[in-house]
C-alpha cells in the first residue's frame, strides 16, 4: 500500500495544475468493488480485508475506485483495444495469476457479487497440487507462471538438465518465468514442456468456455501479449493455446472462434481502472444536469400553477 500511495503522489504531481476525476485500481485476487475492499490477494497468506479505497480516499480526497485488474483490464479492452472489432469476446488474462473477462452484447458480465470470470479456480485435476484457494488441481495451481516457475525448479531439483538455471545464473531460486519463456524460445526441452503443459489445460479451459458462451472472439492478455512488451519465448505459450483451443473446441466453432493478441498488453489493467473512473463520473454528471432540469421544470410547472 505503501508503495499504491507513493505512485498515486508521483502521478498527481506530474499535472498538480488539473484537479483528476478520481484514481481507479485494479488488483488482483478477490476484490469487492462495492466497498473498495481488496478481500485476497494471490499467494500473500497474510492480506485479508484491505480497505483500499478508503485508505486511498483519505489520503487524496478523490473518489476512488477498486476493481478486480483482469475485469477492468477487459473493459479496457471493451473501450480502447481488440473489443472494438467485437461485441461477444473472452478476455484471457495469464499474469501471477489466470483470469477471465466475459462480454457479451458489449457488456462485461460481472456476476452476482461481482466476482465472474475466476477460470483460474475451475478444477482440471481433483488430483493435482493444492491451489491458494485450498482446492486441489484449479487451473492457476498447475498452469499459472507460479506453477510453471515451481514445475522448473523441481524438475532442475530432480537432476534434469536445462539452460534454465544457467539463464538464472544457477541460482533455482532466481528462476522466472521469463527465464523459462526465454530458454522455450532456444528450445530447451524442460521449458517448452513445461509451456507446452501449460498451454493445453489454458487451451481446454478456453475450449470449455468457447463450448458454452460461444463468443466471435478470445484476447489473450497479460504475458501471452508479452512478445510485444520484451517478453522473449511468450509465443511458445500462445501457439500451444491456440493449438489445444481449435483442436478441442466443438467441431462446428474450431476456425469461427477468432484468436487476437491484447493491443494494451500489460496496459489494460490501468487503462480500464483510468476508464470505470471516468464513466462513473461521467453518469454523475449526467445524472446532476437531469435532475437538475427536474427541479427547474418543478418550479416552473409550480410558478405556472401559481400565477
Amino acid at each position: 500500500m505503501e508503495q499504491v500511495v507513493h505512485t498515486t503522489k508521483t502521478l498527481l504531481n506530474h499535472d498538480p495544475m488539473n484537479r483528476p476525476a478520481g484514481i481507479g485500481v485494479g488488483i488482483s485476487g478477490i476484490v469487492d468493488s462495492r466497498t473498495g475492499v481488496s478481500i485476497q490477494f494471490p499467494y500473500v497468506s497474510d492480506w485479508r480485508e484491505v480497505h483500499v479505497a478508503d485508505l486511498l480516499r483519505k489520503q487524496f480526497d478523490l473518489p476512488v475506485v477498486v476493481w478486480n485488474d483482469v475485469q477492468a483490464a477487459a473493459q479496457a479492452e471493451i473501450r480502447h483495444g481488440a473489443g472494438r472489432l467485437s461485441d461477444d469476446f473472452l478476455y484471457l488474462h495469464v499474469g501471477k495469476g489466470i483470469g477471465l473477462g466475459v462480454v457479451a452484447n458489449g457488456v462485461l458480465l460481472r456476476g452476482h457479487l461481482g466476482h465472474a470470470g475466476e477460470l483460474g479456480h475451475t478444477v482440471v485435476d481433483p488430483n493435482g497440487p493444492i491451489c491458494h484457494c485450498g482446492n486441489f488441481g484449479c487451473l492457476e495451481s498447475i498452469a499459472s507462471p507460479p506453477a510453471i516457475v515451481a514445475g522448473a525448479i523441481d524438475a532442475i531439483g530432480r537432476g534434469v538438465q536445462s539452460s534454465i538455471l544457467a539463464r538464472a545464473g544457477g541460482r533455482t531460486d532466481a528462476i522466472t518465468i521469463a527465464t523459462i519463456l526465454e530458454a522455450a524460445r532456444e528450445n530447451d526441452r524442460l521449458a517448452v514442456n513445461l509451456l507446452n503443459t501449460a498451454g493445453d489445460h489454458l487451451g481446454q479451459a478456453l475450449a470449455n468456455t468457447a463450448n458454452v458462451l460461444n463468443p466471435e472472439m478470445v484476447v489473450l492478455g497479460g504475458i501471452l501479449a508479452g512478445e510485444q512488451e520484451g517478453w522473449v519465448g511468450a509465443s511458445v505459450l500462445t501457439d500451444r493455446i491456440i493449438r489445444k483451443l481449435n483442436h478441442t473446441i466443438l467441431p462446428i466453432l474450431a476456425g469461427k472462434t477468432r484468436v487476437v493478441i491484447s493491443p494494451l498488453g500489460p496496459s489494460a489493467a490501468p487503462i480500464g481502472a483510468a476508464t470505470i473512473v471516468i464513466d462513473q463520473t461521467l453518469r454523475r454528471l449526467f445524472s446532476e444536469v437531469v435532475n437538475g432540469r427536474r427541479t427547474a421544470f418543478t418550479h416552473a410547472h409550480h410558478a405556472t400553477q401559481v400565477g
